[in-house]
């Protein structure tokens, strides 16, 4: 493992999820684990010793702690989507070179790289190498950039491409992520609870976008655009206290004191959206809050399921007139329904 005080992250053999020593076998694997993108090779199978695979969750967010052993220079190849993933790569022992669009970086303990850009990405090492792989969703890292930080995106979120990083430079993510595998890998995890889990994620998250650089980095050392005009923050707090009554645009515009036109304007210029999305946001924030809630409340008495009409009156609390409006804005919102969440379960995409 490396010399470094930021991380002492381990790999109980005993949670491994997969462990061959069979080249041809892992290559399945790996190719399964990534939904058919990544191919893994291997130069020499007589030197080929073994590989192993970890896996925790936080919440949407895969943590692996993948681990070859042997002597054999090994390679993958990765043919990455315009929607996948973003993965941030550690190494804790060994290291390895990673190219694409013949941008080469060499990356060592010590250092960490985020792999975000589309196309072709191949790794190479060789002899053993233990690497910790952190999955993030791109999908949930926007709304966190979007919600929590107040940024409106006019732009897809874009990190530079193989941002390689010291761990030093980044030490409050790094020290999380210890943090967060050794709970979740550990006999009896807090963060594996629902509600715990959504709030670990999304510091997680968070933290991610400030220690790294990408197209809105700039708009966050700012604060984002949490001030903004008079007129957009009457609107904000008068949503805030009256999201789940029947609020109109009509009502908006009166609150503001400005024209339709003006509060349409200044919403989409400082806060990336319109008045009536930014409340159906505040709704839904506020359902998701509610049920999460209502999980623990479940959990702690030790119910099996939800009690029948909780969901509807969530909805209903949450100034929503339409049950199947309230679903489907939910689960475009969060990947889920809203029973799932109340039910503590999560869609894990592979």
């Amino acid at each position: 493992m490396q010399d470094t005080a930021l991380l002492r992250i381990t790999a109980d053999a005993d949670r491994d999820r997969f462990v061959s020593r069979d080249p041809e076998a892992v290559r399945r694997h790996i190719l399964d684990m990534t939904r058919g993108h990544c191919v893994f090779s291997v130069n020499d199978a007589s030197q080929f010793e073994a590989f192993r695979d970890t896996l925790a969750y936080l919440g949407s967010t895969r943590m692996h702690c993948l681990r070859w052993y042997g002597q054999s220079a090994c390679e993958t190849a990765i043919i990455r989507p315009s929607d996948y993933h973003a993965v941030l790569h550690i190494p804790l022992a060994g290291g390895f070179a990673a190219e694409a669009d013949r941008n080469r970086v060499v990356v060592k303990p010590g250092q960490m790289l985020l792999v975000s850009t589309t196309g072709s990405i191949r790794r190479q090492w060789q002899g053993d190498c233990e690497l910790l792989n952190v999955v993030f969703d791109r999908e949930q890292l926007e709304r966190t950039l979007a919600r929590e930080l107040g940024i409106g995106l006019e732009e897809p979120l874009v990190f530079q491409p193989l941002a390689l990083t010291d761990l030093t430079a980044a030490a409050a993510l790094v020290g999380y992520i210890d943090f967060a595998w050794r709970d979740l890998a550990s006999d009896h995890p807090l963060l594996d609870h629902p509600p715990l889990a959504a709030q670990a994620e999304r510091l997680l998250h968070s933290l991610l976008l400030k220690s790294l650089p990408h197209n809105y980095s700039d708009r966050i050392d700012r604060g984002g655009n949490a001030a903004g005009p008079l007129y957009v923050r009457r609107v904000e707090a008068y949503i805030r206290r009256h999201a789940h009554e029947p609020v109109t645009l009509d009502d908006l515009v009166a609150v503001s004191g400005a024209s339709s036109r003006s509060l349409h304007y200044g919403f989409r210029t400082h806060r990336g959206t319109t008045p009536m999305k930014h409340l159906k946001q505040v709704r839904l924030a506020m359902a998701r809050e509610a049920l999460a809630r209502e999980t623990l409340v479940r959990m702690d008495a030790e119910e099996a399921h939800p009690s029948s009409g909780t969901v509807t009156r969530v909805a209903l609390d949450s100034g929503y007139r339409s049950l199947s409006q309230f679903s489907r804005d939910y689960k475009a919102c969060f990947g889920e329904s809203p029973l799932e969440t109340l039910q503590g379960s999560r869609v894990r995409r592979g």
